[in-house]
């Protein structure tokens, strides 16, 4: 099967919308492996990124090391030059030995050397028969996270001893709708009830209400209302199932209206989902503090924003590749940033202009596999801290590093993920002083939503409020309006926030929260070459918009497909299944290679049209592991073998009768099978041709 070995920009424009960090990307495969696999021998890989197409300097690289199952023990990952396997970050996977029938994942190694472990109960119980992890433990022992389950591989429980704070969707009693102890799901496995409580007394809890169609037409917040906060929402969508408005205040008792308003916001959206017309109330007295026209073009990109209340803001302008040069700032729309990318669309820039002079705001950097590795900080144009990220083989962010020699500095922070969702974040450890002081564990909604978050003890230190498309409010314990204190990154749909909280890095695209947009295009709608086709499967997201303009039933943690996410776990969408984290890592990782999920009967009928209308059929199916377009199927088309008949009519011979025969082509199959007929004595010369006659030749694909 043909794979991407190499990725380059050969001519660069001097366009400030390009920056040359990397001009090419080399990636090599072993497909008996399933695993990347270098030019010689040996069962270290690289991907590489080089800053010139003579790949003659290696700007950074990351390096896999398998074993014997095929499962990825090592992942080196050098953000400057190639790989040191003595000196070089590392994060590495360990797994059963395969003697009590399992190669499940055991533990998981951050880069400075902490273990976690997986634990699967006592031994024969159900969880270790069904492989379902009850515990994630640190490497002092401590319990971060324990479960339980509904069935085979729902969540209904994730507590955390330490801070004694738990998140259930079980009652103490039998649900009078349902007629179960699940409390927190309706009939139609929709969550109804997330609650976050420690010994009884509720920390974060949101109830939510739904129409016929599953969308989210109210969201309820006891614990504000505890501190007389007015945090309920409602919503409504048009006939297309999008959202076009939301108010928030305090909801009545029936959860048909609000008692009082304290914000609002509406939407008009054209076919394709782009905002028409845009509203805001932003202090809930029912008089528009915002009234927003846009026009879009063919390609969906913003063509005008014009404010007839509210002030100006700064007009986006788009690059011929489709990315947003021009951004309005998400804090102050009224000024802009300028944007830049490289030859792979990743945004590698960002600028403000100040006193008539272009200052630096900050730099991205990415590895071959497109995660991004660096981050640099810049105040008054002078660059102030220099972020390197090390991730697992899931795109998870592990654990951050400062410096510019990151190889030997110690962790900053480190993140600990759940197995419910791809983007479920248990904790943050960091460092204010010289080691990992700092525990803050995550409170978050149906929608990943991070809503608050708590200490060791379990005293809540911020709350956060969202718009609907991720504009942050910060709020202290008691639900009043304050300043960020804890330098908390991960927030709307769990999604890493950059700038100041307002601009989210969604693995392969950028979100930006004020426009309700990613700023550059969805990277892959349709790529054919006479291998591999790779096909945009039902759900991918047009162009620009975010979730389909359904913010509030979907989450993207790609960057490239909405899912829905209304049920627990999301949609089974990079779950983990309960069954540990290597399921995580089959759903989510670049590496994914999912049988059970990539080839469904819809997405084999796909690859069969699509091999038909270059004259083959269909070979395989499987699930792109490259990085480069994840989220899509990948089928490999062959040409086929064609099979056939010819009929001898009007023989007077014996043996003359219906000959069959197989060919590569169609002329082939038909030249093979008259020749059959022809050597069993029809249709031989001299004979008339209506005495003895081959006809009837019908050949078609195998």
């Amino acid at each position: 099967m043909a794979q991407i070995a190499r990725l380059r920009a050969t001519c660069v424009p001097a366009a400030q919308e390009f920056a040359p960090p990397s001009t090419m990307i080399f990636l090599l495969f072993d497909i008996s492996a399933k695993c990347f696999f270098p030019p010689t021998a040996g069962d270290r890989s690289p991907a590489v990124a080089f800053d010139s197409v003579a790949m003659s300097n290696c700007i950074n690289q990351v390096q896999m090391v398998y074993d014997d199952f095929g499962q990825l023990i090592t992942e080196y990952q050098s953000h400057d030059g190639a790989v040191n396997v003595l000196t070089t970050p590392k994060v590495q996977y360990t797994y059963a030995d395969g003697s009590n029938n399992s190669i499940r994942q055991t533990g998981l190694v951050y880069p400075n050397g902490r273990t976690l472990t997986y634990s699967y109960g006592t031994a024969n119980s159900l969880d270790d028969a069904l492989s379902r992890t009850v515990s994630i433990i640190d490497d002092d022992s401590t319990h971060l996270v324990d479960y339980e389950y509904l069935g085979r591989s729902t969540f209904v429980t994730s507590t955390s001893p330490e801070p004694g704070i738990q998140w259930t969707l079980v009652g103490s009693s039998n649900d009078p709708d349902t007629g179960d102890i699940y409390t927190g799901l309706d009939r139609f496995g929709r969550v109804k009830d997330n609650r976050w409580h420690k010994e009884g007394t509720d920390l974060d809890r949101i109830k939510y209400g739904y129409d016929r169609a599953s969308n989210r037409i109210w969201r309820e917040n006891p614990v504000a209302q505890s501190y007389s906060a007015e945090f309920d929402e409602i919503y409504t969508y048009d006939g297309s199932h999008r959202l076009k408005d939301m108010a928030r205040g305090t909801l009545n008792v029936g959860h048909t209206a609000l008692t009082s308003q304290t914000f609002g916001e509406t939407w008009n959206l054209d076919a394709t989902g782009n905002w028409t017309a845009h509203t805001r109330d932003d202090d809930g007295d029912l008089t528009n503090d915002l009234v927003q026209a846009r026009t879009a073009n063919e390609v969906n990109e913003i063509g005008t924003i014009t404010n007839s209340v509210g002030s100006s803001w700064a007009q986006p302008a788009y690059s011929p590749a489709g990315n947003m040069t021009t951004i309005p700032q998400p804090k102050d729309p009224s000024k802009e940033y300028l944007a830049t990318y490289d030859a792979w669309n990743r945004l590698v820039k960002l600028e403000e202009e100040v006193s008539s002079t272009l200052e630096t705001v900050s730099t991205y950097a990415y590895d071959g596999r497109k995660f991004q590795i660096t981050q640099e900080e810049y105040t008054d144009g002078t660059i102030e801290e220099t972020r390197h990220l090390y991730y697992n083989s899931g795109w998870q962010n592990l654990e951050d590093r400062l410096g510019t020699a990151p190889d030997s500095e110690a962790p900053h922070q480190h993140h600990i993920w759940g197995l419910r969702y791809i983007d479920n974040c248990l904790l943050r450890d960091r460092s204010t002083d010289s080691t990992l002081d700092e525990r803050l564990y995550t409170l978050q909604d149906a929608n990943w939503n991070v809503d608050a978050i708590v200490n060791g003890n379990g005293d809540t230190q911020e709350h956060y409020n969202y718009s609907l498309y991720g504009k942050i409010t910060t709020l202290d314990d008691s639900f009043v309006h304050a300043s960020p204190s804890r330098a908390w990154t991960i927030l709307y749909c769990g999604y890493k926030a950059i700038k100041s909280q307002v601009m989210y890095m969604v693995r392969h695209r950028t979100l930006i929260s004020t426009l309700g947009l990613w700023v550059s295009r969805d990277p892959i709608f349709r790529l054919i070459n006479e291998q591999v086709r790779l096909i945009v499967e039902p759900g991918f997201t047009p162009l620009y918009s975010y979730a389909s303009s359904k913010p509030l039933n979907h989450t993207d943690p790609s960057g490239l497909r909405e899912i829905p996410c209304t049920g627990t776990p999301c949609h089974n969408y990079c779950p983990g299944s309960g069954r540990g984290p290597q399921v995580s890592n089959e759903y989510c990782s670049y590496l994914a290679w999912i049988n059970g999920n990539c080839c469904t009967q819809i997405k084999i009928d796909l690859g069969k049209q699509c091999c038909e209308s270059k004259g083959e059929v269909l070979n395989t199916c499987t699930w792109d592991r490259t990085g480069m377009a994840t989220g899509l199927t990948i089928w490999t088309c062959k040409k086929p073998k064609w099979k056939g008949t010819t009929k001898a009519n009007g023989c007077c011979k014996p043996g003359c009768g219906i000959f069959s025969a197989t060919g590569d082509t169609k002329e082939s199959c038909e030249a093979a099978a008259e020749k059959k007929c022809r050597n069993a004595g029809c249709h031989t010369p001299g004979e008339k041709p209506w005495n003895c006659k081959c006809s009837h030749t019908h050949c078609h694909p195998q």
